[in-house]
């Protein structure tokens, strides 16, 4: 029980991961457009 909460909890945390990096680095690409016009 504990192992499989353990996995679940891995896969969301990994995908979060995979989400969120390109995420973040398109906002940082669009701030620093916006700040140099």
């Amino acid at each position: 029980m504990i192992k499989w909460y353990y996995i679940k909890y891995y896969n969301l945390c990994h995908m979060n991961r995979m989400f969120t990096k390109p995420l973040i680095s398109n906002f940082i690409s669009f701030v620093s457009k916006v700040g140099y016009m």
